[in-house]
């Protein structure tokens, strides 16, 4: 199979005896895939469009460029779906294998994108730093390994990603778009909070035992958009480690914030931009009462 065939919709080959080219590529990547809605690798935009007709369509990339390992260029592992910038403007034609630093990678240690061994959000952690309060003049900074047994082994997979696609520094350009968003998920998620009862508990906690009450309530956040929506919401890997650095580092600002969060309102009646106007509210708040107690 020539991998002009995935490119040329009108030419196919014989799979097992049945055609298949670029379409069934996707549509079985996508059965395979059902949960996953951003780019796996930038974990920020959508990667494929479907049209009224089930036709799909995405940029796929090959991982290993078929300028340099042509006999690669249709293999499976070697197609990544994936967003556009991902693949046009961030990785071009770079070469996974090749490193800045040193002697050449080898296959093993760099980890395929979408193979079952890889998952590295569950193996990676994000180094955020804050400021003064949780939301302004914060910067993301670099990957580290969860496990410090695997540090070793994830390093290169680590510098692949900065190398190749420039994470996570990319994510820079869009901490403000971050955090509003972050706060928008804590909102709503106080207002159809999933357990009443420990709603009402931390209600009327608050004021009694506030470090309690609310690392409670944060965890329970965070274990609900790591297991509901990585790989739904943009930017969620970053979100949660956001909210980690913050119970952290900065647990004296999490009784403002958690205060923020129940004021009235019924996210219904509100749009979007008001969601929006509400999170620099809080931003500015918070930025003001920082400024005081310096």
């Amino acid at each position: 199979m020539d991998w002009e065939t995935l490119y040329c919709p009108n030419v196919k080959c014989q799979y097992y005896g049945k055609p298949f080219g670029r379409q069934e590529f996707l549509n079985l990547f996508c059965a395979s895939n059902p949960h996953l809605v951003v780019c796996a690798i930038c974990d920020e935009s959508g990667f494929i469009t479907k049209s009224e007709t089930n036709v799909v369509r995405s940029e796929i990339d090959h991982y290993l460029p078929k300028a340099v390992y042509p006999h690669l260029a249709v293999h499976p592992y070697n197609l990544i779906p994936v967003f556009h910038f991902c693949n046009a403007v961030e990785k071009g034609s770079t070469e996974p294998l090749k490193s800045a630093k040193g002697p050449r990678r080898e296959l093993q240690t760099i980890l395929l994108p979408y193979r079952a061994e890889s998952r590295l959000s569950k193996q990676l952690y994000l180094r955020i730093n804050l400021q003064s309060h949780p939301f302004e003049g914060a910067k993301i900074v670099s990957f580290g390994s969860q496990d410090s047994q695997l540090a070793n082994q994830l390093q290169e997979p680590i510098e692949v990603l900065a190398e190749v696609y420039n994470l996570p520094r990319r994510w820079n350009n869009r901490v403000d778009t971050i955090g509003e968003q972050l706060f928008r998920r804590l909102r709503d998620f106080w207002i159809v909070f999933e357990a009443p009862e420990l709603k009402d508990l931390l209600v009327n906690e608050l004021d009694k035992i506030p470090e309690q009450a609310i690392d409670r309530w944060f965890n329970f956040f965070i274990g609900n958009l790591d297991e509901k929506k990585m790989g739904k919401d943009p930017y969620a890997f970053a979100m949660v480690w956001w909210i980690i650095t913050i119970l952290q580092s900065h647990h004296q600002m999490l009784p403002l914030l958690i205060k923020n969060i129940q004021s009235p309102g019924n996210p219904i009646e509100q749009t979007p931009t008001q969601f929006i106007d509400r999170g620099k509210e809080l931003r500015q708040v918070l930025a003001d009462r920082s400024n005081t107690k310096s």
